[in-house]
């Protein structure tokens, strides 16, 4: 007998780690051996913006990412479809079963993301992106404050 799970997440916008408001949704469909996602944001960005899609799970309470793709955010909807095998998700050692919802990352200033493991998203920053903007953000600080 195949396990067939199916289910839809509220997408919320995340601005500066706080959760603000409904920006729509990700349809997750999960076979034995296949994981079907499909999400749909809906923002103000009227410019053209490109965001990270993430899988996360929890290890010792630091949420941990699995980049899926790349998303377009044009005309302020973004739409993509994922298809996965259910195990070692993105090359990881993950499973479905430990994967604790979505982040759509733009910046640490604002992102989207929806959990159905019950725990606040909080802290999270991939690491290839993480690197970009400290690189960035050291760039952007006046001479008298960088040391």
């Amino acid at each position: 007998m195949s396990v067939y799970k199916r289910f839809v997440s509220y997408m919320f916008r995340y601005e500066n780690g706080m959760k603000k408001d409904n920006a729509g949704y990700a349809r997750i469909e999960n076979y034995d051996e296949e994981c079907r996602i499909q999400i749909h944001i809906k923002d103000v960005i009227k410019r053209e913006q490109k965001a990270g899609v993430y899988l996360f799970y929890r290890e010792n309470d630091k949420m941990q990412g699995i980049f899926m793709k790349e998303m377009t955010i044009s005309e302020g909807i973004g739409t993509c479809k994922i298809t996965t095998g259910n195990r070692n998700i993105g090359g990881s050692n993950c499973s479905f079963e430990n994967i604790g919802g979505i982040v759509v990352y733009m910046t640490g200033n604002r992102f989207w993301g929806t959990e159905w493991d019950d725990k606040p998203i909080y802290g999270f920053t991939p690491k290839r992106i993480e690197e970009k903007e400290q690189e960035k953000t050291f760039a952007e600080l006046p001479a008298e404050r960088k040391e």
